[in-house]
């Protein structure tokens, strides 16, 4: 569980995890009829790139375009949190369709 500053939880629980490569989740926000918890999937890939660590993350199932974008919006944003705390990291973040 987490909890955005507003106070929204969001809800799931892991499906696989492969270390160092792989980690899948479920996802959902509790008290959402829109998109309650388990009902999306997260997915998210590390692979070595160029001495560094490309960091991908898919977000499936989201049912509504307006979900996407909202969710698209907030995993950037998180990614560039991310990779402000490395010093040297490339803040290459950038958002697939």
């Amino acid at each position: 569980m987490a909890t955005t500053s507003d106070g929204v939880e969001a809800r799931g629980e892991f499906v696989s995890v492969d270390p160092p490569r792989r980690v899948e989740f479920t996802w959902g926000w509790r008290n959402d009829d829109e998109l309650p918890p388990a009902s999306s999937r997260v997915v998210v890939t590390l692979t070595e790139e160029d001495g560094g660590t490309r960091v991908v993350l898919r977000h499936h199932d989201l049912s509504t375009d307006q979900q996407r974008d909202l969710h698209k919006e907030g995993g950037m944003l998180y990614l560039e949190r991310l990779v402000s705390l490395w010093p040297g990291a490339a803040a290459g973040t950038q958002a697939a369709d």
